[in-house]
């Protein structure tokens, strides 16, 4: 089965912005991209440019604290979507709570879900998670064999099971994935999947990505 937005208008998309980071200095969403534009409005084009009949794009914020600071182009079709505005004070904290949040404010979409933190991401990589797509979870598994389901297309069953079983963190969506017999597929490229944690990282993955465009 694949899933794509012309054959599946049914698909939804959320940028997972991060909170805080001591190590890079600010919120990974406001780190520039190579030509200093902030890279959510960056992933944000680019996914709309790829995605162009998505029925939602949404920047997934983990409070609401951070809306002054990311405005958003109407012309991108883009609305934002906080974490505290839609889970409980008691609930646990992790990535597994910024799903939920996506899932209560749509229950009938799959949701591909993109963080802000892998700036060698590419529109392809993406492209070719849709296509490889099979319900009820499809996701990306690194070279070492390690599940990456914060890349990934969920459906509502898939995300049914995180709200049902009061899932917060990030093992415990792998331990889900494997649950659910997801599809795990690996990606074009291994860096693709490059998660940048210090801001020499970034900057080294950013400087990367624009010679590859410029070769």
């Amino acid at each position: 089965m694949t899933v794509s937005t012309e054959s599946s208008p049914g698909l939804s998309i959320a940028l997972l912005a991060a909170g805080d980071s001591v190590r890079m200095g600010s919120p990974k969403h406001l780190l520039p991209d190579a030509d200093g534009t902030p890279v959510y409005l960056s992933r944000l084009t680019v996914l709309r440019q790829t995605f162009p009949d998505a029925r939602n794009l949404c920047l997934l914020l983990r409070d609401s604290s951070q809306c002054s600071s990311t405005p958003i182009p109407p012309e991108l079709g883009a609305r934002i979507l906080c974490v505290d505005a839609s889970t409980p004070e008691s609930r646990p904290r992790g990535p597994a709570v910024t799903f939920l949040a996506a899932y209560s404010s749509n229950p009938t979409s799959h949701w591909l879900f993109v963080p802000c933190d892998y700036p060698l991401l590419t529109a392809p990589e993406l492209t070719h998670l849709c296509n490889e797509y099979r319900d009820p979870v499809t996701c990306f598994e690194n070279a070492q064999g390690i599940t990456e389901p914060l890349v990934g297309i969920w459906s509502p069953l898939a995300l049914s099971h995180i709200a049902a079983n009061a899932m917060s963190t990030r093992q415990h969506l792998m331990e889900l994935v494997d649950r659910l017999e997801g599809n795990k597929i690996p990606p074009l490229y291994d860096h693709s999947l490059f998660n940048a944690n210090t801001r020499e990282d970034w900057e080294d993955a950013v400087q990367l990505l624009a010679q590859s465009c410029n070769a």
